[in-house]
């Protein structure tokens, strides 16, 4: 069996794992930045089994498949992070309306982000984007 040493306490452990202060170490990360966090009730709803459900059917809904990546840059891709295109701060009476939901790659969710803080009219470009592609992958595939 091969070994590595930890980059954190330098002990010896199997090569193929994580060794358990960092995955302490991540764990009290997280717990302290969720503490810091001023959205509290978006947080519980993200956690509740309503949402959860809702994101599970979506998910299945959109065939796991990130369809802003699929009609700009032509790549069938699993998403990994459903995104409400009309965000949840703004439109809360959106928050489980299946047609405000896309399923995103991790750096497409990250990208849309960063229009949507450049200025209002990026963001609205983005939504609609977003939107359209919603509505090609349904008139096309019968999806969503």
């Amino acid at each position: 069996m091969m070994y590595k040493r930890c980059s954190s306490c330098g002990k010896r452990i199997p090569s193929n794992t994580t060794c358990k202060c960092q995955i302490d170490n991540t764990r009290e990360r997280y717990r302290e930045y969720r503490a810091r966090r001023n959205d509290k009730d978006e947080q519980a709803f993200y956690r509740s089994n309503t949402w959860i459900d809702c994101r599970e059917t979506r998910i299945i809904e959109l065939v796991n498949i990130d369809w802003y990546e699929y009609y700009i840059n032509g790549n069938v891709v699993e998403g990994y992070t459903l995104h409400h295109i009309e965000e949840l701060k703004e439109r809360k009476e959106r928050a489980l309306d299946k047609s405000n939901l896309i399923y995103l790659t991790q750096s497409n969710h990250i990208k849309i982000h960063k229009a949507y803080l450049k200025s209002d009219k990026e963001k609205n470009k983005m939504q609609k984007i977003l939107f359209e592609c919603l509505k090609k992958a349904k008139k096309e595939f019968g999806i969503g």
